[in-house]
């Protein structure tokens, strides 16, 4: 089967295992740190399973091969009565599948047809699957006298399944023939319509009529909702507890015919109330359309400023449409914060990738380490989480690998022999604070100046520099303080790559450290890149944008503390010497103010550094909607995008902290 990149088929083939994959990798992760598997094996299956029949669909054999053999490793474990006493052969298997899994599927995601089987893995598999049948015996799981009480039970729970599937779902008989399938494993009888879902056929009819099935087992209904709850592919589904008379009729109907039916005791409550439809809450959409849709209600907010501060209509009395613009106003704002609502999404998953860098690291490096996730709840733009999680990855490897000591080595500073990682998020205004912190043996200032003093980074005493400026050379390309290269670490590459990602959307990252303590490492990030509150300024005819967060305070000069060092230019504030920006001279503009005490200082901060910029006037507050640069403009100094102000005109987005790099 061949498929062109943005093949709609593909794109869900590709999102839903990616999400699938992200589910086993946190599911196995979880089994290893609680070393129990059984509360987990149903749910493995279940992946593997949906990863199998949704791969050899797409002809993608190879994964679909790999998969197979996992469900069936999975579907021995969970019907025999059978208990692993050793989980790291089994959770080493699954992890070296995972990898396999991500590596095949970024190759499907950039049109490279060289997928390669997974013959090893599968071989490993299958040995392993053999050396587990070899130790179980084949005693029956329940007598004949159990098998008859059983029965009993299921006569009494009947049961009738309407389900609906999303618009965009796609592939419904294979959606449909995954709910069967699993449910089949656990109930005594199930009757679905359509009956042959391999039928071409079988989409449209699901499509038509819903997928209906009859059930009979000793579950209760909320067994069932639960279950459903889960597949987020369900636009809605009910499930109704019927009488025997209820389940002939609707399977006589329907044309469903009765498989392997079993002898059932009539159940004569009457049922006075339907229970309620539950709804799916989750839909899938992609991010291009929620991008256009933001495009679009930044326009209407660009629109709405533009009519009611039309000048045509200055110095005109006009009640009613200062009263329809006020509404028309607040309606625009609420359309604006559900739209940025919809582009929220948790760094729940993204925290949860890290528990897998912990263990592998952990593993390889031969120590003990407590990893604990806190705040993954906390929302940020999409956006945002694409572009965090390389830096993140980054600080907890090293958090481990170089920050946590040896198990020896703790025990003999009389720390425990686990070493502990915490990864924690919080919201503050509207900025987003994640730290990294550890109890490891924490960033030594004078080691790290020394080599800073080798590699010609720092050039004056030690005693000339402060503590943050020290600690500021682990960001530099090639700085690495290890003494022998590792699989994680020693070639200086990685923190410069945290300190580049962070900037590109705005963020900061500062260390806290002690030694023989451990270290903190605090990154500060927008919640969103699509909307800012900024700053108006102007110098002559052209406006420019501070973001709000980056102001510290604005003021009117006196000539007295301004001064000179060279070429540059000083304010004296309160005692400190800050750097003036030249914003006119830098922007070849001529300013209205021909000296600095004519205009208005603004004082801006940005990782933990400040500088002044020299402007004409401050105008006043605005929401803005930020509009990147084209890729054909070249970048400028200082400069990070453009927003269009309410009167038509184009408003350059000021960056502070390329400002703060002049």
């Amino acid at each position: 089967m061949s498929f062109e990149k943005d093949d709609i088929m593909l794109e869900i083939y590709i999102h839903e295992t990616e999400t699938l994959i992200d589910q086993l990798e946190a599911e196995i992760i979880k089994t290893e740190t609680n070393q129990e598997i059984h509360s987990s094996i149903d749910e493995i299956f279940r992946v593997m399973h949906t990863i199998k029949g949704n791969s050899m669909m797409m002809d993608f054999e190879y994964i679909g091969s790999l998969a197979h053999e996992i469900e069936d490793l999975f579907d021995f474990l969970r019907n025999k009565d059978f208990r692993l006493d050793d989980y790291s052969q089994i959770i080493d298997l699954i992890l070296a599948s995972i990898d396999y899994f991500k590596v095949e599927i970024d190759k499907i995601q950039n049109n490279d047809s060289n997928l390669l089987p997974a013959e090893d893995l599968k071989k490993r598999i299958r040995n392993y699957l053999n050396s587990l049948k070899g130790v179980v015996d084949n005693r029956k799981v329940v007598s004949e006298k159990s098998e008859k009480e059983l029965m009993d039970i299921v006569a009494d729970k009947l049961y009738y399944v309407q389900s609906t599937f999303t618009d965009e779902c796609q592939m419904e008989g294979v959606r449909a023939f995954a709910i069967a399938f699993e449910l089949e494993q656990v109930v005594e009888n199930l009757i679905y319509y359509p009956m042959n879902l391999e039928d071409p056929n079988a989409r449209d009819l699901i499509r038509k009529d819903g997928f209906r099935m009859l059930i009979n087992g000793i579950q209760e209904k909320e067994f069932f909702e639960e279950y459903l709850s889960k597949n987020f592919y369900l636009k809605e589904f009910n499930v109704q507890p019927i009488t025997l008379d209820e389940f002939q009729k609707i399977y006589l109907n329907d044309g469903i015919m009765i498989k392997n039916e079993k002898k059932s005791k009539k159940n004569t409550e009457s049922k006075e109330k339907m229970p309620a439809v539950n709804k799916q809450k989750f839909i899938s959409v992609k991010v291009d359309y929620l991008d256009t849709l933001l495009n679009l209600v930044g326009e209407i907010v660009i629109s709405e400023s533009m009519v009611s501060r039309n000048k045509d209509l200055e110095g005109l009395q006009l009640d009613n449409f200062s009263k329809s613009v006020h509404q028309m106003r607040k309606i625009v704002k609420d359309l604006q914060d559900v739209v940025m609502e919809i582009r929220m999404v948790p760094l729940t998953m993204t925290f949860q990738k890290m528990n897998r860098i912990v263990r592998d690291v952990a593993s390889k490096t031969d120590k003990k380490v407590d990893f604990e996730l806190l705040g993954e709840d906390t929302q940020v733009d999409k956006n945002i989480i694409e572009n965090i999680s390389d830096p993140l990855m980054h600080l907890i490897r090293n958090a481990v690998d170089h920050g946590i000591e040896s198990t020896e080595e703790r025990l003999d500073n009389g720390k425990s022999a686990e070493g502990k990682v915490v990864l924690s998020a919080k919201k503050s205004g509207g900025d987003i604070y994640i730290s990294v912190e550890d109890d490891g043996k924490g960033l030594d200032e004078k080691k790290i100046y020394l080599k800073a003093f080798e590699k010609g980074l720092l050039t004056e005493p030690y005693e000339e520099y402060t503590k943050k400026d020290i600690l500021d050379q682990i960001f530099t390309a090639g700085f690495s303080t290890k003494e022998q290269v590792t699989g994680f670490s020693g070639r200086g590459v990685g923190m410069d790559v945290v300190k580049t990602d962070i900037a590109k959307i705005g963020g900061s990252i500062t260390i806290q450290t002690e030694v023989g303590k451990g270290s903190i490492f605090k990154i500060k990030i927008p919640m969103t890149l699509a909307i800012i509150d900024g700053m108006i300024v102007r110098i002559a005819d052209q406006k420019f944008i501070l973001p709000i967060n980056a102001i510290q305070e604005t003021f009117k000069p006196e000539k007295k503390n301004i001064t000179k060092d060279g070429l540059e230019e000083l304010m004296i504030l309160r005692g400190e010497a800050i750097n003036i920006i030249d914003l006119p001279k830098l922007y070849g503009i001529k300013a209205d103010s021909e000296e600095k005490e004519d205009g208005i200082i603004v004082v801006i901060e940005a990782e933990g550094n400040k500088t002044c910029v020299f402007v004409d006037e401050i105008i006043g507050e605005h929401q803005v909607v930020v509009k990147n640069f084209n890729s054909y403009i070249q970048k400028v100094k200082g400069l990070t995008g453009t927003a269009l102000l309410g009167n038509g005109e184009i408003s350059l987005i000021l960056d502070p902290l390329d400002l703060l790099n002049e």
